[in-house]
C-alpha cells in the first residue's frame, strides 16, 4: 500500500472519530420557533453573529439574541422550556463535568425559564435557582442589575449563600456585585427571613446628624409637629421622621455607621434593627463598613454590603439604584451610563 493511500485511510479514519466525539456531546439547547430576528453565534467566535432558524443547535460557549420586536423560542438538553423575549442576549456556560445543572448567562433583556416534570436546576452569573416542576422563572439583566421573578408555581433561589424560598408574583432584585433589592409579593418572604449575617448590626440609641442648609425639620416619634433643625450638628431620636427641602443635606451617623441623606424627602431615622433608614423619597448615600445597612424604599428593602458604595434615588417613578466599588466603577459606566459624583447613573431598578 502506498503511503499516500495510508495517509488518506488515517484521515478519513480521525474524520470519523472525531464525527463519532461530536456526537456523544449533545446539544444543551435546540431553536424551536422565532418570530422576527434572532441571532446566533459560536462558543470559537463569539460576538460574531449570523441569523439563527428554527433546528439550529447550541453547544456550550454558544450566544442566541433576538432584535426589537422579535422573540425566541429553546428546548434545553433536559426538556425545560427557555423563552427569550425582545433585545436578550444569552449564552450558555460550561459546567462541571457530570454536573446536571444548566449554566447560562442572561448577558442583556429578558428570558423565561419553563421546567418541565422534573425540578430544573439553573445557575446564572447572579446566582442559583432550584425551579420546581412545572414552574416559571424569569431572568431579567440590565446596567442595574439583574432580576428574579417567579411567574407561575416556586423556586429555591441561592443568591450569594442565602437561600429563599419564593412563590408566585415574588421577585428579587440583585445589584451589581454588592447590593440586593428584595421586593415584597405572594408568597414572598418578610425581611426578617434573611439569614442574620445579612441583617444590618443594631442601631444605637442617640443618633447625630450634621444639618447643611436651611429648612431641615425633624418630627420626634409620636410628635404631631416638625421642629426645625438649624445648620450644624445635631441629635436626633430613633424612629425620628427628617424632613429636608431641595438643596439640604443630612450625614447621619447610627450604629458606628455614615449615611448622606439629600432633600426633598422625608426619612425616617433608625426606623428599626433591621432597617437604618427608612424613605418615600429623596437621596440617600451608603458606604458600610462594619456591616450590612439596610434602607426601606417603597416597595422593598435594599440592602447594601459590607464595603460598597450605593446611591439610591427614590421619587413617584420608584427607586435607582447606583452601586460602585473602586475596582467596579468602570463597569457600571459602561453602555452609555454617565459618571456623576464618582458613581454611575444606572437604569431604574424599581
Amino acid at each position: 500500500m502506498s503511503v499516500r493511500r495510508v495517509l488518506g485511510v488515517v484521515a478519513v479514519s480521525l474524520g470519523l472519530l472525531l464525527a463519532g466525539c461530536k456526537d456523544e456531546l449533545p446539544p444543551v439547547a435546540k431553536l424551536e420557533a422565532k418570530s422576527g430576528k434572532v441571532d446566533r453565534d459560536f462558543a470559537d467566535e463569539v460576538g460574531v453573529f449570523q441569523s439563527a432558524d428554527p433546528g439550529a443547535e447550541f453547544a456550550i460557549g454558544d450566544g442566541v439574541r433576538t432584535a426589537k420586536s422579535s422573540s425566541a423560542s429553546l428546548r434545553l438538553g433536559d426538556g425545560s422550556g427557555l423563552k427569550l423575549e425582545e433585545a436578550t442576549l444569552v449564552r450558555f456556560l460550561e459546567r462541571p463535568s457530570g454536573s446536571k445543572k444548566q449554566r447560562m448567562d442572561v448577558e442583556m433583556g429578558q428570558a423565561e425559564l419553563t421546567a418541565g416534570n422534573q425540578p430544573l436546576d439553573i445557575e446564572t452569573s447572579f446566582g442559583k435557582a432550584l425551579i420546581q416542576p412545572n414552574s416559571k422563572l424569569l431572568i431579567a439583566r440590565s446596567e442595574a442589575g439583574g432580576r428574579f421573578e417567579i411567574a407561575i408555581g416556586s423556586a429555591v433561589l441561592d443568591l450569594k449563600g442565602q437561600r429563599t424560598e419564593l412563590g408566585t408574583g415574588a421577585k428579587i432584585e440583585v445589584g451589581m456585585d454588592q447590593a440586593i433589592i428584595e421586593r415584597s409579593g405572594p408568597g414572598a418572604p418578610a425581611a426578617s427571613s434573611a439569614e442574620p449575617a445579612s441583617a444590618p448590626p443594631p442601631i444605637e440609641s442617640g443618633i447625630k446628624a450634621e444639618i447643611s442648609g436651611e429648612g431641615a425639620r425633624v418630627k420626634a416619634p409620636g410628635s404631631a409637629d416638625f421642629v426645625k433643625l438649624p445648620p450644624g450638628p445635631a441629635a436626633i431620636e430613633p424612629g425620628s421622621v427628617l424632613d429636608l427641602p431641595r438643596g439640604t443635606t443630612a450625614r447621619v451617623r447610627a450604629g458606628g455607621e455614615e449615611s448622606t441623606l439629600s432633600g426633598p424627602g422625608q426619612f425616617v431615622v433608625g426606623a428599626s434593627e433591621q432597617t437604618t433608614v427608612k424613605t418615600q423619597g429623596g437621596t440617600i448615600e451608603l458606604a458600610p463598613t462594619r456591616g450590612p445597612m439596610a434602607v426601606t424604599v417603597p416597595g422593598g428593602t435594599i440592602t447594601a454590603k459590607t464595603g460598597s458604595r450605593a446611591r439610591l434615588s427614590t421619587d413617584k417613578s420608584g427607586t435607582t439604584v447606583s452601586v460602585a466599588t473602586e475596582s467596579f466603577i468602570p463597569r457600571f459606566c459602561a453602555g452609555g451610563a454617565a459618571r456623576r459624583g464618582g458613581f454611575c447613573r444606572a437604569a431604574s431598578a424599581c
